[in-house]
């Protein structure tokens, strides 16, 4: 997670305000709960899975690495699944996926396919009820 100050900054608040926001954030995504679970798999097993089962590398045991390990391993996890329902969602159209640069996915489009992208406005992924919003850009290229 982001240092305390980096969030306070970016959100443009600071103190009891931002040590409530921060509160409940850590209510919402129940981190000691997270903490306690991943900290004791390190401990019982020497290794440390995130909610998909791919296995993490945790080279300093420490409480702030064990969560953000699992949470950016998971990230990334949900945004691949996230993708591959968007692929799924184009198969029959002559769009092609070129590569995926962080949490992107870039697609090469020819015009006839344009409205079937702009169709998709969510993913789903398997183990999570909410859907995830996709944002489209388009870049066109020179001929």
């Amino acid at each position: 997670f982001p240092s305390h100050d980096s969030v306070g900054k970016e959100l443009g608040i600071c103190g009891r305000d931002l040590d409530e926001f921060i509160n409940k954030i850590k209510l919402l995504f129940r981190t000691k709960e997270l903490l306690k679970r991943v900290k004791g798999e390190f401990i019982k097993a020497g290794k440390v899975v995130n909610r998909y089962g791919r296995r993490l590398v945790i080279d300093e045991p420490l409480d702030n690495i064990f969560i953000n390990t699992y949470a950016q391993s998971t990230g990334v996890d949900i945004c691949l699944l996230g993708f591959s329902d968007i692929i799924r969602h184009l198969a029959g159209t002559c769009v092609r996926p070129i590569f995926v640069l962080h949490d992107a996915l870039l697609l090469d489009v020819p015009p006839q396919d344009i409205n079937s992208v702009l169709e998709i406005s969510s993913v789903t992924v398997p183990g999570y009820d909410n859907v995830f919003p996709v944002k489209c850009e388009f870049i066109e290229r020179d001929q």
